[in-house]
């Protein structure tokens, strides 16, 4: 009987339940034309079976003149009493090609791949199939209408499995498409291993197109960290000895819209695990650079055909144990020359002093105290000498100016003709940075002795040396003097002066402020600021009276402070520095205005005059790390349009076009008429997250733009963690502009309270009257020092 799926039984069940009288089934082929199939695969789902199974076609079209099946060879007709839950191949119509006419076309699937199922109609009149797709009947030259379409059906082949196994990332063995796994293990391969040694197993399988795995190893293997047992790969170490099993895998199709499959694939391997043997293993450099490398397992060669590394007396070498193999985790350096007997260290680095040719040494690797290994230890000869010269002083040295070397004398050099010197152009107040770079004969002292120059002697390596005096001709550079002394080998000297003249420049270019005013630091009672050239020393006395400074503190004017001393920083010709006789704070509004001519640079051009520029201060700490969108530039689509606030009048909304420190946003507060009311943006503690403070005093800064005839008195800020009203006074900042306003507050402890967010509002009819108008941006809190 023909066993067709749930949908073949359904599409009848649809057939009988709308058919109407006995006389309206009874239709004679040539009444009406119609075209319309049914297969066992339920609609909607893919055309896919595996090798081995099949599938149902039903030809239900109406008015045929001819009709038949065909498939591509190597698949098979079943005849129409075959039965489902019997072995298929016996129902296999003998004698039969790949067509038949039959209305119903059983088809056995033994070929995998895309395999064809072809149905061709033909009728008198034009017909059209409407299903998932629409087919139209094509008619042939002898006016016959013509169904031409075929069935894609997806055939799974078995699954065949295809395994790769690795140890230390090297395959050692691989299980092959078709092989057949015996039962008797005696017969299955040994596979060596170290105990420890990661071992991957990696699933290859293409052939039946799996999409899921699982890895079943034995009780005795320990995962990698990370490793899971349900991808392509997993990873897993023995650290047990002895003969271990090699697991199995589960190799699946597990997607439902695909034929289903399972294979469980026993591994046929053993794992010998044994004992890893120690091979040491070490690397050598000389200056930072790889010179010489043992590897592990390594053949020592001949004493006659070791390398020899050539070093000048007080020179080294730096021995590194990079040894794996064995799981060692401690060593035993051997020294048979240099500074260093024995050392337990991982990078031991040994000096050598002693004339002539002579051995390395050895290492011993060893294994002590394993998690699971054995104690164990492996000496080997490092194949490699070292031939030592004492050598004379070498001079090697650069010069600097502005970061780039513009001398250098190296190995080799002569000190030549003083008429071939170089000259090197320096600005006057400049600096030039000597810096010693002399290796060969180990000198243990240096003097620098400097013509023109501060300081004009030195002792370190490396020196930097300002010049700023009077000098319009070219001049010798000075000396350099070099000592060995007290060292294991014969002391040497050197001397050699500088083979270079340095000439002074005096530029005629204009002497500016080219920074910002700012204090020195937290608590410091210094301001500072860099000009354009080099100075000439300033006489405090005579030029603190050039300088006009205007303390504030929100507003208001502080008296009492007095400048103590001009003067020039002491690392740089073009930094001013202004010392006040009494304490100054982050939270003064300092301004600094300079009207003299005592403050030359070198080639005697006077400080251009400036105009009460404002100090930055410093320890200003941002209390608002937490929030986002301070400067309301991020947008959202509701509530006022700014991202992390939050209103519900119309009169408040972002606003681009507009800012003051161009992202092009700010805040824009609009109400004809104002009567009142309370009119308000408040930031959103879900977003904006306040930091909590400590008690003590805090200042809120904001950026304000007044359109002219605006009349706004006051603005508000309410501080919710302790419903603090903070009033900013803005009724004389100037209009049309923008002005940054700031307030300083005092909060109790506000750690552990449940809000952290901030209202900008105006509420009275005292803040503001008639149609107001106004701009809020970069809304900031900031911890400040509060003038006692």
């Amino acid at each position: 009987m023909n066993q067709f799926k749930y949908i073949f039984v359904s599409i009848f069940t649809c057939l009988c339940l709308f058919g109407c009288k006995d006389d309206d089934l009874k239709l004679n082929g040539n009444d009406f034309s119609d075209v319309t199939w049914y297969t066992s695969i339920a609609p909607g789902k893919p055309y896919a079976v595996a090798v081995g199974e099949h599938i149902s076609f039903m030809d239900a079209s109406q008015g045929v003149l001819t009709h038949h099946w065909e498939i591509d060879s190597g698949n098979y007709y079943l005849s129409p009493d075959f039965n489902s839950r019997d072995t298929l191949d016996k129902y296999i119509m003998e004698g039969v090609g790949t067509i038949i006419e039959d209305v119903t076309a059983n088809v056995l699937f033994k070929k995998s791949g895309i395999q064809r199922v072809r149905l061709y109609n033909t009728f008198s009149e034009e017909v059209t199939y409407r299903g998932y797709d629409t087919l139209s009947a094509v008619q042939r030259e002898d006016g016959i209408w013509v169904i031409d379409t075929a069935f894609q059906v997806d055939v799974y082949a078995d699954i065949d499995p295809h395994v790769f196994i690795l140890k230390n990332d090297e395959v050692i063995a691989e299980l092959t498409e078709g092989t057949v796994i015996g039962e008797d293990k005696a017969l299955w391969d040994t596979l060596e291993i170290d105990a420890g040694d990661k071992i991957t197993y990696i699933d290859s399988t293409k052939i039946g197109r799996p999409d899921y795995r699982l890895w079943k190893l034995v009780n005795n293997a320990i995962t990698e960290e990370g490793a899971s047992l349900e991808e392509i790969t997993t990873t897993f170490h023995f650290e047990k000895l002895g003969n271990q099993g090699a697991g199995s895998v589960s190799i699946q199709r597990a997607n439902e819209e695909l034929p289903m499959a399972n294979l469980n694939v026993q591994l046929p391997y053993i794992f010998k695990v044994k004992t890893p043997e120690i091979q040491p293993s070490v690397i050598v450099k000389y200056n930072g650079e790889e010179i010489f490398r043992l590897e592990a397992g390594a053949t020592i060669p001949a004493e006659s055909e070791w390398p020899i590394v050539d070093l000048s007396a007080g020179e080294k070498l730096e021995f590194i144990d990079v040894s794996t193999v064995g799981q060692t985790n401690n060593r035993t350096w051997k020294f048979s020359s240099g500074s260093l007997v024995n050392s337990t260290d991982s990078i031991a680095i040994n000096q050598y002093w002693e004339n002539g040719t002579h051995k390395v040494g050895a290492i011993n690797a060893i294994r002590k105290d394993h998690d699971y290994l054995i104690n164990g230890s492996k000496e080997v000869v490092i194949p490699l000498k070292v031939k030592v010269t004492t050598l004379d002083i070498t001079p090697t040295y650069s010069i600097y100016y502005n970061d780039a070397v513009v001398f250098n004398f190296a190995e080799g050099d002569v000190v030549g003709d003083p008429s071939s010197w170089p000259i090197i152009d320096v600005q006057a107040g400049d600096k030039l940075v000597f810096k010693d770079e002399t290796l060969k004969g180990s000198p243990t002292s240096i003097l620098w002795e400097l013509n023109n120059a501060n300081p004009s002697t030195s002792t370190d390596w490396e020196v930097e040396a300002g010049y700023t005096v009077n000098a319009t001709d070219a001049f010798e550079a000075g000396t350099v003097s070099w000592k060995r002394e007290g060292m294991p080998i014969e002391d040497d000297n050197k001397s050699m002066p500088l083979p270079f003249y340095i000439q002074l420049l005096f530029p005629q270019e204009p002497t500016y402020i080219n920074s910002e005013i700012s204090q020195t630091g937290i608590g410091t009672n210094v301001l500072s600021f860099t000009v354009s050239e080099n100075l000439q020393d300033i006489d405090s006395d005579l030029v603190k009276a050039d300088f006009d400074v205007l303390v504030k503190q929100y507003g208001f004017e502080v008296s009492g402070i007095n400048i103590k001393e001009v003067r020039l920083n002491q690392s740089s010709r073009k930094q001013v520095e202004i010392e006040f006789d009494a304490p100054i704070y982050n939270s003064d509004s300092i301004y600094v205005a300079y009207s003299g001519d005592m403050i030359k640079s070198l080639a005697n051009v006077s400080l251009e005059h400036f105009e009460n520029k404002l100090a930055v201060m410093q320890g200003k700490e941002n209390k608002i790390s937490g929030f986002v969108n301070p400067g309301f530039a991020q947008a959202i689509a509701n509530n006022g349009g700014a991202y992390g606030w939050w209103t519900n009048v119309s009169t408040v909304s972002r606003y681009e076009g507009k800012s003051s420190d161009g992202d092009n946003a700010c805040l824009q507060y609009s109400v004809a008429n104002y009567n009142g009311s309370k009119i308000s943006i408040q930031s959103t503690e879900t977003i904006n997250i306040m930091d909590e403070l400590d008690e003590g005093w805090y200042e809120i800064t904001m950026d304000f733009f007044i359109p002219e005839g605006v009349d706004l008195n006051t603005f508000k800020v309410q501080y919710r963690a302790n419903w603090t009203n903070i009033p900013f006074d803005v009724s004389s900042i100037e209009r049309g502009k923008w002005v940054q306003v700031s307030k300083a507050f005092y909060t109790t402890s506000t750690i552990g309270q449940g809000r952290q967010d901030f209202v900008l509002m105006i509420n009275s009819v005292n803040d503001a009257t008639g149609d107001v108008e106004f701009y809020v941006d970069n809304f900031r809190v900031t911890s400040v020092e509060k003038r006692p």
